[in-house]
């Protein structure tokens, strides 16, 4: 697939058809990647095979998940009943950082692209008064 893409959660021209969109990095038309309002902060994985997202209203809880542009299948990276949001692809693009609050605290979480069990990287100091005012970027 082409890098030249831009992924944002949105609306079609009319204001209907809230979800994950991509667009031309040219401008145009865009287009509907999922059908989910609640879905938010896409990212690109490396080569652009994969975004992984957030969303509340797929599961009633802050969740992260995985969108393969291939193929359309969404995955379901998080299962926790805590927050798990902002994440963000390696570039190695095999591993996912997100913040969460799963242990009571704010911290930076890894977890395998391709699903798995999540580990704590560090404590985010001072803790995180609004996660939507934050993001993760992950460079070589």
């Amino acid at each position: 697939p082409s890098l030249e893409r831009i992924a944002y959660s949105g609306v079609d021209d009319s204001g209907n058809r809230p979800g994950l969109r991509i667009v031309a990095s040219t401008g145009g038309p865009s287009e509907q990647l999922t059908d989910v309002e609640g879905d938010a902060r896409p990212q690109w994985s490396p080569g652009g095979q994969y975004l992984v997202f957030t969303s509340e209203d797929r599961h009633g809880n802050w969740e992260i998940y995985r969108l393969d542009l291939n193929d359309r299948s969404i995955l379901r990276m998080t299962t926790d009943p805590a927050q798990d949001v902002s994440p963000t692809v390696g570039p190695d693009g095999r591993t996912v950082a997100f913040l969460s609050d799963r242990s009571g605290t704010w911290a930076v979480w890894v977890m395998p692209l391709d699903g798995g069990d999540p580990t704590v990287l560090f404590s985010v100091r001072g803790g995180i008064q609004n996660w939507f005012d934050h993001s993760l970027q992950w460079i070589p």
